[in-house]
């Protein structure tokens, strides 16, 4: 099923909004949270993957647009890196005047996206495209897909797996390339032994992505005929919405934690819309949605399928209040593993990994609760090098209902801002300010200082209450400060700010141990004492003995992040 209306609505938004008369083509700010692109930030663009979305909306309007969405893939196809020898073949860029020698690496997942959507254009409009056209487009295609054949991404690469199996699938069988049949059924197939041996998507939860591998499971259900690949698919789907109902918080209508990518701190509005959608009923009409100024929307250009309707009703309401929901987000043959831990009560609810990074992408402790003025005010932990967030430091967080006890450390393996392309050999990094925060975003949020070691941070009737211990970073004390902000309310603690200055993260020593509980105004902030045991000389045992007893193991010395 097609949402009509949504794809006339998108249409309208788009021209009003992004429309370059001139250049026939969307054009947005240059978007600075990405690693691929460190010039023209900010600076309006010519964007090809919003522009081509924007081309094939304009096909499936009620009146298609032809003359000018052809014009669009016209102007989009000649930006491919067309020559087999370079190593970025079969790539686009973002935006067309940043070309792909001047991207900070390419993105190499663009022949995907692109790809995907070339052949999602010509699949539903290829009757009222020219004839010189199509062929053009079948080069296209052509070339994306074999730079896909050619990178061969792992299969726990969940999103990129998943769509780059069904561009090779749906080109091989369009183009008559049996290599890419073969290929992209094989891929899938890794795919679903990746969920099988990790007990789950690989990338757990994402809001984002998991919309994507729904949407690119229905494409492959609405192109793919090979029916060994179309079994996976429909399998799959179903696993993407038992995850994904099984994080929905139907009293603030958010999607909760824990979550490895999101760019969001709450549901997006295309995901709101996307959801809706498939559910059949909106999900309420006051939820609080998250919407990107910057990019146009162009939700549902793929046959959307309706939830499986034994999963309709997590939606709407909780199986029981309190419920909590524990799970495996990633199993290692090494013995590495993730685990989740999620609590949810009618107008709350908090979700934690056992062990995850601060990338800016990544969600490690994420909560959120219902007050009067705020459908959901957001609770979250960052840590900030120079004011970005910083790859360099992980969480582990041992969680039982409303209570976690957390810990942070360094890691001696990995990036600053992303997760491996900007890594320092040395692992040494420079600084003029290292902090940790925890923040509640929101209408109304509040913060204070009860006692010595425990503040609160405060909305409606509920708060999160940080306890906090003696903690020490590279040999100094971690200063503990509040910042009052308009809606942002923040329990920092400051590891260091000052002059700049090196740490070397291949063997500085920490220690920072928390506590946070999540309380409504009937409950009373807990008066244990987080106590530190030693456990070793480059560990100890952290014990907080609330309700159930919780511990940690928190190494002294920085560790290697295993999951990459």
């Amino acid at each position: 099923m097609l949402n009509k209306d949504s794809v006339e609505n998108c249409c309208l938004e788009a021209e009003k909004l992004y429309f370059d008369g001139e250049a026939n083509m969307l054009r947005i700010p240059v978007y600075a949270g990405t690693v691929h692109v460190s010039k023209n930030e900010g600076k309006p663009c010519i964007v090809l993957r919003e522009s081509l979305n924007y081309g094939q909306a304009l096909l499936l309007r009620s009146e298609p647009m032809v003359e000018r969405a052809e014009a669009i893939i016209r102007r989009i196809l000649p930006l491919q890196d067309t020559n087999p020898l370079h190593n970025t073949f079969g790539l686009w860029p973002y935006y067309e005047e940043i070309p792909i020698d001047q991207m900070t690496p390419p993105d190499w997942n663009w022949a995907d996206f692109i790809g995907a959507g070339l052949l999602s254009i010509l699949d539903r409009s290829e009757d009222i495209l020219s004839e010189e056209l199509v062929r053009e487009m079948d080069v296209g295609i052509r070339n994306a897909a074999f730079s896909i054949f050619r990178r061969n991404v792992t299969a726990d690469y969940t999103n990129i797996a998943i769509m780059g199996g069904g561009v090779t699938l749906a080109a091989g069988e369009r183009l008559g390339e049996s290599v890419l049949v073969t290929f992209g059924r094989n891929r899938l197939k890794a795919v679903e032994a990746s969920v099988r041996r990790n007990g789950g998507f690989p990338e757990y939860n994402s809001p984002t992505y998991s919309m994507v591998a729904l949407d690119e499971f229905e494409r492959i259900l609405q192109l793919v005929k090979d029916p060994e690949a179309r079994e996976i698919a429909e399998r799959l789907r179903v696993e993407v919405w038992e995850m994904i109902a099984a994080h929905f918080h139907p009293g603030t209508g958010q999607w909760a934690g824990p979550q490895s990518r999101a760019y969001h701190d709450w549901l997006h509005r295309d995901a709101l819309i996307r959801l809706n959608w498939r559910l059949g009923k909106p999900l309420s009409t006051e939820l609080r949605a998250d919407e990107d100024k910057i990019r146009p929307m162009f939700p549902d250009l793929v046959e959307a399928i309706p939830c499986p309707e034994h999963l309709k009703e997590r939606f709407f309401q909780l199986p029981q209040e309190p419920h909590s929901y524990k799970g495996t987000l990633r199993q290692e043959e090494s013995g590495f593993s993730m685990e989740e831990n999620n609590w949810f009560s009618e107008e709350a609810c908090l979700g934690s990994a056992n062990r995850s990074p601060f990338w800016i992408q990544t969600r490690g402790l994420l909560g959120y609760w219902k007050t009067l003025e705020d459908p959901a005010v957001c609770f979250r932990t960052r840590f900030l090098h120079d004011g970005r967030d910083f790859m360099s430091i992980q969480g582990l967080v041992a969680q039982e209902n409303a209570r976690a006890l957390c810990a942070f450390n360094p890691l001696s393996n990995v990036g600053d801002f992303h997760v491996f392309f900007d890594t320092p050999e040395d692992g040494v990094f420079e600084a003029t300010d290292l902090t940790l925060q925890f923040r509640l975003q929101g209408k109304g949020v509040i913060c204070e200082q009860v006692s010595e070691s425990c503040f609160i941070l405060r909305a409606g009737g509920w708060r999160a209450a940080i306890h906090i211990t003696e903690s020490f970073f590279d040999g100094l004390a971690v200063q503990w400060n509040l910042v009052q902000e308009t809606d942002v309310a923040i329990v920092e603690g400051v590891c260091y700010r000052g002059e700049k200055r090196s740490f070397d993260f291949k063997n500085l020593s920490s220690r920072i141990v928390t506590g946070v509980e999540i309380l409504s105004k009937e409950e009373s902030v807990s008066e244990a004492n987080i106590t530190l045991e030693e456990n070793g000389n480059e560990n100890i045992k952290a014990v907080w003995e609330t309700e159930k007893s919780l511990s940690l193991d928190v190494p002294l010395k920085p560790q290697t992040w295993q999951y990459c």
